[in-house]
């Protein structure tokens, strides 16, 4: 019977992972491709002055 309660708690968490991921994905937009780029922009430009530093 524990075996069975285990079981059925970790169903349970990975059901509650899945539905978080899919309600994350859903309510995330995707960014238009010129903020995109500037996002990618901003982290490889703070990367590269982190290494020269």
């Amino acid at each position: 019977m524990k075996r069975t309660e285990e079981i059925m708690k970790k169903v349970m968490e990975l059901l509650g992972h899945l539905v978080s991921e899919e309600i994350q994905h859903k309510t995330c937009t995707k960014l238009p491709p010129n903020l995109h780029e500037f996002l990618v922009w901003l982290v490889n430009d703070d990367d590269e002055s982190r290494t020269t530093q």
